[in-house]
């Protein structure tokens, strides 16, 4: 033992051929970090350090296909190959990476697995290293290297709200926009514009353009999809050059208003976003009180975009119907013969008088007699 040193003898022993006895076991600290989510929590596995709550997987509540977007949009799932048969392994497991701490915890709270300790960007990593939880997001589209290729999973239509609200928080955003705009000087004026966006962006076309239809279908809401403009970025100074396109799918202004509402953001969900969620109900309540006091538009000022007081399409600003509704709201005059338009003029003594009996203007009436070749 002369010229090693009490630390390596007790625990590296077997490094020098000294057998098992030099060894001594330490034992880990609890981690009390995820040990208190297993309060109140039955574990189906005793022997695991950290529980799973498998019953939230297989029931497929509203929770879970919240969770589910927000897998699909900003989740990773892994698991290694069978060299021979090709098929996934037990080993298999699923994370997910936020900077929203709170967020991570209440979703951590009711799934389990585990939580990783902050790094130096303040970034957090929820893991679940659970083969039947993982097999469940593997039948509903939760696949590795699913950038390219994810799809719209199948689900009762009332599911369909909690779904995209988690992808928005996923990998979405809510704007709202309320600022001072400036003259052509420069200055600044007294008008502010006024506006809102959802947003949501994927590299899967097939993916928006599913999201896209299913709201269209649900909601009567059609919104906007489009490439992203492509922006060169860098990571840790390393600069990344993008090669495959980027697609955006938006819902601006009154639209953006209308699916806020349609996702029911004011229910107090379990799961949400806080800072979205603050944005989305701030976008509420603005336009609640516009439309209360526009509620067809009739500002420069509030950008709401006015609907058919009759069909409820969009129409332009300052209108009441669209063309079909104010089509049928016209009232239909019976002109008579050519010859009984110019008695009329002469009985009343002008072109204006005659157009007042008739219950038009006077250009109407030239332009029907200019037609026939009939000059007044």
């Amino acid at each position: 033992m002369a010229g090693v040193n009490a630390r390596a003898a007790v625990f590296g022993g077997t490094l020098f051929g000294w057998g098992a006895k030099g060894r001594t076991t330490i034992a880990r600290p609890k981690n009390s970090q995820n040990a208190r989510y297993r309060v109140g929590m039955s574990n189906p596995y005793p022997n695991s350090k950290h529980y799973y709550n498998e019953a939230f997987f297989t029931n497929k509540s509203a929770d879970y296909y919240y969770f589910l977007g927000v897998a699909l949009t900003d989740g990773n799932i892994y698991y290694a190959l069978n060299k021979r048969t090709k098929e996934p392994t037990s080993t298999m497991s699923f994370s997910w990476v936020s900077k929203d701490k709170d967020w991570l915890d209440s979703i951590h709270g009711v799934v389990g697995g585990y939580i990783s300790r902050e790094d130096a960007r303040g970034i957090s990593r929820l893991k679940l290293n659970n083969q039947p939880i993982c097999r469940v997001l593997l039948d509903d589209g939760c696949i590795p290297r699913k950038t390219f290729t994810v799809k719209l999973p199948t689900m009762a239509d009332n599911y369909f709200p909690h779904f995209l609200r988690g992808c928005i928080d996923g990998d979405g955003s809510v704007l709202f926009f309320d600022r001072k705009t400036r003259r052509a000087d420069g200055s600044v004026s007294d008008h502010r514009a006024i506006d809102a966006c959802v947003l949501l962006t994927s590299a899967s076309l097939g993916f928006l353009t599913s999201i896209k239809n299913k709201v269209l279908e649900l909601y009567g809401i059609d919104g906007v999809l489009k490439e992203s403009v492509k922006k060169p970025s860098s990571i840790r100074g390393v600069p990344i050059i993008p090669k495959n396109p980027i697609y955006q799918l938006t819902w601006n202004t009154r639209k953006a208003y209308r699916l806020l509402l349609a996702l029911d953001y004011k229910a107090n969900p379990v799961f949400s976003l806080s800072r979205k969620r603050e944005m989305a109900l701030k976008t509420i309540d603005h336009f609640d009180k516009m439309v209360a006091k526009f509620p067809n538009g009739g500002s420069d000022r509030v950008m709401i975009q006015p609907i058919c007081v009759d069909c409820g399409v969009d129409v332009s600003r300052g209108c009441e119907r669209c063309n079909a509704c104010s089509g049928n709201k016209r009232t239909k005059i019976d002109w008579p013969d050519d010859a009984g338009v110019l008695a009329l003029i002469e009985e009343c003594g002008s072109v204006v008088q005659a157009g007042k009996r008739l219950g038009v203007s006077d250009n109407a009436i030239r332009h029907r007699l200019s037609r026939r070749g009939i000059n007044v």
